[in-house]
């Protein structure tokens, strides 16, 4: 037959063996048989440990807040084929700006003592990447169309993006008839040819890089006209406009 412990004292220090980890073969031979499973544990609340979410520290802020260009560029950081690129353009931005100063010969000049030298040659005399067949410093042409190159592109695309946005946003804005009109004027362009542009204006305004901009700027602008076209006529449609709208709002700023 079983027995019980009935001693409060061998029951506190069995509650201390417990609590301290001791061996279950030692636990054993200490109670000597006695039946450990009818036996009660209650634990104390020291024994505890909280489990989850500590809300003492839910107010910490563990990492600085970004600004909109912070999180860009900590984005942009980590693809690398863009970081290569970013770095080949800021390579052509110091060519177009310094390029010229580097050298001591003009991209226009003539040489025929030094045609076609090759770089190891050449390097000597100051041509860095050689001469062509008239002698003329291959790098000082380098720099000079790559300046020439974004001086075009920089501007053309700007002249673009400001009237094609005014125009888009305009047309979009009255709607009706006005922006019929105007999508059709807009379509009319688009299926002349943009040589036919160039060749005419050439004709009229001779040769020249100011040419070639207008040129340019005349055709490109058609497509950024029509995206914000759509753009403006979406946001007109938006819910918040609408509510506005049925509350009976007088404004301005979308019809």
């Amino acid at each position: 037959m079983k027995c019980r412990m009935e001693n409060t004292s061998e029951k506190e220090t069995l509650h201390g063996k417990i609590a301290e980890g001791i061996n279950e073969t030692e636990i054993n031979e200490k109670i000597q048989g006695e039946d450990i499973q009818n036996f009660e544990y209650v634990p104390t609340a020291d024994e505890f440990s909280l489990v989850g979410p500590d809300t003492t520290q839910s107010e910490v802020i563990y990492r600085p807040s970004l600004t909109f260009w912070q999180d860009g560029w900590r984005r942009f950081k980590k693809n690398k084929l863009a970081l290569f690129f970013l770095g080949l353009l800021c390579v052509f931005v110091f060519l177009a700006i310094f390029g010229q100063s580097l050298t001591k010969y003009s991209f226009s000049d003539v040489n025929t003592n030094e045609e076609y030298l090759n770089p190891l040659k050449g390097f000597s005399k100051g041509h860095y990447l050689g001469t062509d067949i008239l002698g003329r410093d291959l790098f000082a042409r380098l720099s000079q169309g790559i300046r020439i190159s974004m001086q075009l592109s920089i501007v053309t695309a700007a002249a673009c993006v400001v009237f094609g946005t005014v125009y888009g946003a305009v047309s979009a804005y009255f709607g009706g008839i006005v922006d019929t009109i105007m999508t059709r004027i807009v379509e009319i362009l688009m299926i002349i040819p943009s040589m036919i542009y160039i060749i005419l204006l050439m004709v009229v305004m001779g040769n020249s890089i100011k040419t070639i901009i207008i040129a340019m700027s005349l055709t490109r602008w058609l497509n950024y006209s029509l995206l914000v076209r759509v753009k403006f006529l979406k946001i007109k449609e938006n819910e918040f406009v609408l509510a506005s709208k049925s509350l009976g709002g007088n404004f301005s700023g979308l019809r």
